[in-house]
C-alpha cells in the first residue's frame, strides 16, 4: 500500500514510529540530564517520595505527572538513554496521534505524515521530548490529541470520554485549561461535526469549571514576584514570542525571542510568519483566523505569563503542523514556498535545541558525580567557577537544590560563582573540575 492509500494499515503506524524515533536519536543517544528537575526527582524517587493526590491547594498540583515521573525515575534514572528512549517513545506517540487526527480531519495521508514529521522536528517539540521535566506537557497534550481524534472519528460517546481524558490532562498540568479554548475552535471551524464538537465543549467547559473551582485558592496565590506571575498585557506579546520561536534557528529557549537575534534575523522570522498567515488568507479567510485562533487557544494560560518557558508551545507545535496540512492542497505552487522556507528554518532551529540538549546532558554525566565527589569530601560549601561565563547558565541549573546524587547530600552545599571569581574548583567546559590555583 502506498502512502497515497485513504487508510494507512498497522505497519504504516509502525513505520512512522520507527522514524520518529529515528528523527530523535540525539536526545535518545544522551548520557545525562538537562536540569535539576531530573536531579531532584530522581532522588525523591530513591527516597521514596510519592505523588500528593490531595494536594488541590498546591500551584503545582499536578499528581498524575509526578506520580508517573516517580516511577519512571525508580525504574530508569540511573540510565539515563533508556530514560529519554521512553520520553521519546512518548513524543513519538504524540506524533503518531496527530498524524491519525489529521487524517480523520481531512487531510491526505502524505500532508498527515507530513504533519507528524514537522511536528517531530519542531523546536518546541525537540525540547519537550529531550527533556524529562517536560513530562506534564507530554501528558496533556496527549489527552487533548485523544479528544480530537474521538471527536472526529466517534459518533457516540465522545463526550464523556472527553470529560474523563480533560480530568486527567487537568490532573497533569493545569494548561489543560487550554482544551475547551480548543474544542470551540474545533466547533466553529468544522461545520459537518458540529454537535459532536458542541457536547465535546460543554463537556471538557464543565470539568475545567470545576477544576478552577476546586484550585482556585492555589492557582491565585501567586504573586507577582513569583515566577507565575501574570498580566493580561502580556498576551499580544507572548502569543508573537511564541509563533517567531520555531522561525529563529539560533535562540535556544523561547524567552530570549525578542531579544536576542539580531534585527535581521526577526524581519526575516516575521516577514515569514506573515507570508504564512498570508497564503492561508489567500485560499480563504477562515484558514487564517483557524491558524490564529486555535493558536491563541493552544497557548492558552500561558499567553499571561511573565515569564514563558519553551515547552508551553508544544501544543502550538500540534495545531500549526495540523493546520498547514489540511492547507496543503489548497496552496498553490507559489503559496508553498514560504511553507517550505518556515519547514527549513523549524527544521534547522530543532537540530540546535538537539544538539544542545545533548551537550548539556554529556556535561552533566561528568559535571554531576564530580561535583558530589568534591563535596564528600568537604566540610564546607563547595564553589565552583564555571571556565566560561558563557557555561554559567548551565551549572546553575544542575546544582540547584539537589538533595543528594549518588549518596551524597548535596543541597545549598554547592555555590556556582562568576568566572574568575575566587573559587575552590574551575569547572571546564566538559563539566570536569580542576582545583582552583
Amino acid at each position: 500500500m502506498s502512502l497515497s492509500d485513504s487508510r494507512p494499515r498497522a505497519a504504516h503506524w509502525a513505520i512512522f514510529i520507527l522514524l520518529a524515533l529515528l528523527l530523535q536519536l540525539p536526545l535518545i543517544a544522551n548520557p545525562g540530564y538537562f536540569s535539576h528537575d531530573e536531579l531532584q526527582w530522581g532522588a525523591r524517587a530513591i527516597d521514596g517520595v510519592r505523588a500528593d493526590w490531595s494536594g488541590v491547594g498546591a500551584l503545582q498540583y499536578r499528581p498524575l505527572t509526578f506520580a508517573i515521573w516517580l516511577a519512571l525515575s525508580r525504574a530508569l534514572f540511573e540510565s539515563p538513554m533508556l530514560f529519554h528512549l521512553a520520553i521519546a517513545m512518548f513524543g513519538a506517540l504524540n506524533a503518531t496521534l496527530l498524524v491519525a487526527v489529521v487524517l480523520r480531519a481531512g487531510a491526505a495521508p502524505r500532508a498527515a505524515l507530513a504533519a507528524g514529521v514537522t511536528f517531530v522536528l519542531n523546536p518546541y517539540a525537540m525540547y519537550v521530548h529531550g527533556w524529562v521535566a517536560t513530562l506534564a506537557d507530554l501528558t496533556w497534550c496527549l489527552c487533548a490529541l485523544g479528544i480530537a481524534w474521538m471527536t472526529l472519528g466517534s459518533r457516540r460517546g465522545v463526550a464523556p470520554v472527553a470529560a474523563v481524558l480533560t480530568v486527567a490532562a487537568l490532573l497533569a498540568k493545569e494548561s489543560a485549561l487550554s482544551i475547551p479554548a480548543l474544542a470551540v475552535v474545533g466547533y466553529l471551524a468544522d461545520t459537518a461535526r458540529r454537535r459532536r464538537w458542541r457536547g465535546v465543549v460543554i463537556a471538557t467547559g464543565s470539568v475545567s469549571a470545576a477544576y478552577l473551582l476546586l484550585r482556585h485558592a492555589g492557582l491565585s496565590s501567586v504573586s507577582d514576584a513569583d515566577s507565575y506571575a501574570w498580566h493580561l498585557r502580556n498576551i499580544p506579546a507572548r502569543f508573537l514570542q511564541f509563533e517567531l520561536y520555531p522561525l529563529l534557528p539560533r535562540v535556544f529557549e523561547v524567552h530570549n525571542t525578542l531579544v536576542a537575534p539580531r534585527l535581521v534575523e526577526l524581519l526575516v522570522a516575521g516577514v515569514v510568519l506573515t507570508a504564512l498567515v498570508a497564503v492561508l488568507a489567500s485560499r480563504h479567510w477562515r484558514w487564517a483566523v483557524a491558524f490564529i485562533a486555535g493558536g491563541l487557544a493552544a497557548l492558552g494560560p500561558v499567553l499571561v505569563l511573565d515569564n514563558p518557558a519553551t515547552q508551553y508551545g508544544y501544543a502550538l507545535a500540534a495545531w500549526n503542523a495540523g493546520v498547514f496540512a489540511l492547507a496543503w492542497p489548497r496552496l498553490r505552487r507559489l503559496d508553498r514556498v514560504p511553507v517550505l522556507l518556515a519547514v527549513a528554518l523549524v527544521s534547522l532551529h530543532a537540530g540546535y535545541v538537539a544538539r544542545t540538549m545533548l551537550h548539556v546532558g554529556r556535561v552533566q554525566a561528568v559535571y554531576s558525580p564530580a561535583v558530589a565527589a568534591a563535596v564528600s569530601t568537604s566540610t564546607g560549601v563547595v564553589r565552583v567557577a564555571p571556565l566560561s561565563p558563557g557555561d554559567a547558565w548551565m551549572f546553575l541549573r544542575l546544582s540547584h537544590q539537589i538533595p543528594h546524587y549518588r549518596g551524597v547530600v548535596l543541597l545549598d552545599r554547592i555555590q556556582v560563582v562568576p568566572a574568575g571569581a575566587p573559587a575552590d574548583y574551575i569547572v571546564a567546559a566538559d563539566g570536569s573540575l580542576q582545583p582552583a590555583r
